[in-house]
């Protein structure tokens, strides 16, 4: 009886050990698996991330921004464009600027921009018809080329009322 006894109860603080463990790593954002598996720093996580097996970079493509404004009684669109190599080529093609009306975008303006050599690309146009009341927003395809490799993305502003 007293064997029975004394088992439940080290199960019981056996239990309770447990719980504190996981609450204690839940504290510090991680769950510890195993002995095997060791949490790295944030600069080594930069480190292995901006780079592949071979140590060449890896190539890709992000929109820090893509914007639609009003200033000076013109519309504005302007945007950036990150890749993380120096590309040949940078840009953003089909680039439309659209109107709401009949509960449909109607585009009103196409064109494509781009640069060459460079790992950012900012850039933007302006448009000088835009009617008072009228929503308009813009979309297109980022891109860009390395090494005869193309990464695109579609991106697309908010709505605006001019």
């Amino acid at each position: 009886m007293k064997s029975k006894l004394f088992i439940a109860v080290l199960c019981m603080v056996l239990g309770l050990v447990n719980m504190i463990s996981v609450v204690e790593a839940a504290e510090v954002s991680y769950y510890e698996n195993s002995e095997d598996q060791v949490q790295i720093s944030e600069e080594e996580a930069l480190e292995i991330l901006s780079a592949d097996e071979n140590g060449i970079s890896p190539f890709a493509l992000s929109t820090t921004t893509f914007k639609i404004s009003k200033k000076d009684s013109k519309l504005y669109v302007a945007w950036t464009i990150k890749s993380t190599t120096t590309s040949s080529t940078i840009g953003i093609s089909s680039l439309k600027l659209q109107k709401y009306e009949n509960g449909a975008w109607i585009t009103i303006s196409t064109a494509s921009y781009s640069t060459s050599n460079a790992s950012v690309y900012t850039s933007g146009f302006y448009y000088s018809s835009a009617v008072s009341g009228t929503k308009y927003r813009a979309t297109g395809t980022a891109y860009t080329i390395d090494s005869g490799s193309k990464k695109t993305m579609t991106i697309t502003t908010s709505e605006l009322t001019y």
